[in-house]
C-alpha cells in the first residue's frame, strides 16, 4: 500500500524517471521481495489458522485450480507465472489479515493515519507534480483544473487511493463511537477533493455510489417503507436516464457515452473471450503474447496499443474463463454477504467500513481493472471480506480444543494418589 503511494519516486531512485518503468527498477523489486519474505514468515506463524481457511474455501480452491489450468493450456511464459504467484501472495495476505483478532479496527486505524500522511505529502508535492501531464487526452477535471496524481504515477491510482481513504473517514463519521466527528468530516472532504483533482471519474462515482449504498444498507435495517420509497425513486431516475439517453448522464461528469473508447475496447475483449470461453487465457497472460497485443491494437482507432481492458469483470472472464469466472462471482457475493453481516452484528468502530470498501471495489471495477490486480489493496479487500474479516469461533477454537484433550490424556495416565 505504502509503496503504491510513493510509486513515482521509485522511478527517480532507480533512474527510470517515468512512472511506467518504476516497477521495473531494482529498488521497487527489492522492496516487494522483502515484503514477501516477511509475509511468508508471518503466514508460517499463523499456519494453524490460515491453512484451514484455505482448505475450507472450496470456491477459492476451484478458482486457483481453474486459473492454473488456464495458464497451462495457454502456455504461459515466465512473466505471467510470476504475476500469478504474486496474485496468490496477495490472496494469502488477505487470509493472514482475516486470521488476526480485531483486524478490522487495526486495519482501518492504519488506513486512517496513512491517509493523513499521504494527504499532507500529496498537497506538498502539488507545485512539482502539477506541471506533469497526467492525462494524455488532456481532459480537465470537473473543477476545470488539470488532473493531478502526485506521487502515485497515474491519476486513476491516485483517485482510487483517496476514494478508499474517503470511505474510511466516512465509516468513522457514521460510527456512534466516533469522538472526533468534525475532524473526520474535514478529512473526508479533503479526500473527496483529492479524488476530484485527480480527474479519476470512476473513483469519484465509486465513492458516491458506495456512500449511497451504505446509507441505504443502514436504513434497510430499520425502515422497510423507506426502502420501498428508495427503490421507487431509483426506478424513476433510471427511467429518466433511459429516456434522456446515457449521454446525458456522462455529460454531467465530463465524459462521453462510450467512456473514452472503452465501449470499443470491451467489444474487442468479448471477441477474444469467445475464442477461449471456458478457461480463458490465464492470469496476466493475454498481453504477454505479442500476436494478441498487435491484433487488439489493430482493432483500436489509430492502432493505439493498450495493456488493459479497463473492466475488472471482462478481465475476470478473459483470465479465468466461464469456469473460473463462476468461482470468482461466488467469491464476490460471499464478500458482500460477509461485509453486510459484519455491519449487522459487530460493534466495531468501523462496522460499515468493510461493506463500503467492497461496494467501492465492485463499482470501480466497471471501468477499471484493479479488482484482479496483484499487489493491490482492492484485491486484498475482496478476499479479506471473503475469508470472513476476522477469525470465527471455530477457527479460534482449533488450538483450544487440543489443550483440554492433551490434559485429559495426562490425567488418565497419572496414577490416582489424591484420596
Amino acid at each position: 500500500m505504502a509503496s503504491g503511494c510513493i510509486y513515482y519516486l521509485f522511478g527517480f531512485v532507480g533512474g527510470a524517471y517515468t512512472a511506467e518503468k518504476a516497477g521495473d527498477t531494482v529498488a521497487y523489486q527489492a522492496v516487494w521481495l522483502v515484503l514477501y519474505l516477511v509475509l511468508i514468515f508471518k503466514l508460517a506463524k499463523l499456519a494453524p489458522i490460515v491453512w484451514p481457511l484455505f482448505l475450507s474455501s472450496g470456491f477459492l480452491i476451484g478458482l486457483i485450480t481453474s486459473a492454473a489450468l488456464s495458464l497451462i493450456i495457454g502456455e504461459a511464459d515466465n512473466a505471467a507465472l510470476i504475476k500469478f504467484g504474486m496474485y496468490l501472495m496477495t490472496i494469502a495476505f488477505a487470509a493472514w489479515l482475516s486470521a488476526r483478532k480485531d483486524a478490522v479496527d487495526q486495519i482501518f486505524d492504519s488506513l486512517y493515519w496513512l491517509g493523513i500522511v499521504v494527504l499532507i505529502l500529496h498537497i506538498l508535492a502539488y507545485p512539482l507534480g502539477s506541471s506533469i501531464n497526467w492525462d494524455p487526452l488532456f481532459r480537465p477535471t470537473l473543477l476545470g483544473t488539470e488532473p493531478y496524481a502526485g506521487l502515485f504515477g497515474h491519476k486513476n491510482i491516485a483517485g482510487n487511493f483517496f476514494g478508499i481513504i474517503a470511505l474510511v473517514y466516512f465509516a468513522k463519521i457514521l460510527s456512534p463511537l466516533c469522538k472526533n466527528r468534525p475532524s473526520c468530516f474535514l478529512l473526508f472532504a479533503l479526500s473527496v477533493a483529492m479524488v476530484v483533482i485527480s480527474g479519476s471519474i470512476s473513483s469519484l462515482v465509486g465513492v458516491v455510489l458506495s456512500a449511497t449504498l451504505i446509507l441505504f444498507s443502514l436504513v434497510a435495517r430499520w425502515e422497510r417503507v423507506i426502502v420501498t420509497l428508495f427503490w421507487m425513486v431509483a426506478t424513476i431516475i433510471a427511467l429518466f436516464l433511459t429516456l434522456l439517453g446515457s449521454s446525458f448522464f456522462f455529460e454531467q461528469i465530463g465524459r462521453s457515452a462510450n467512456l473514452t473508447g472503452r465501449g470499443l475496447l470491451w467489444s474487442a475483449g468479448m471477441f477474444f473471450f469467445w475464442q477461449r470461453p471456458l478457461l480463458g487465457y490465464g492470469y496476466a497472460n493475454f498481453f504477454e503474447s505479442p500476436v494478441r497485443a498487435d491484433q487488439l491494437g489493430s482493432m483500436m482507432p489509430y492502432h493505439v496499443m493498450t495493456w488493459s481492458f479497463d473492466n475488472s469483470y471482462l478481465e475476470i472472464l478473459l483470465r479465468f474463463g466461464v469456469i473460473g469466472g463462476f468461482f470468482f462471482g461466488v467469491i464476490l457475493l460471499r464478500a458482500i454477504w460477509t461485509s453486510f453481516r459484519f455491519l449487522s452484528t459487530q460493534t466495531s468502530t468501523y462496522n460499515v467500513g468493510p461493506l463500503a470498501l467492497v461496494f467501492f471495489a465492485l463499482t470501480t471495477g466497471l471501468a477499471e481493472s484493479f479488482l484482479v490486480l496483484h499487489n493491490y489493496l482492492i484485491c486484498v479487500i475482496i478476499f479479506w471480506a471473503y475469508f470472513g474479516l476476522q477469525p470465527t469461533k471455530q477457527t479460534n477454537s482449533v488450538r483450544v480444543r487440543r489443550v483440554p484433550r492433551r490434559i485429559s490424556q495426562l490425567q488418565r495416565a497419572r496414577p490416582n494418589v489424591g484420596a
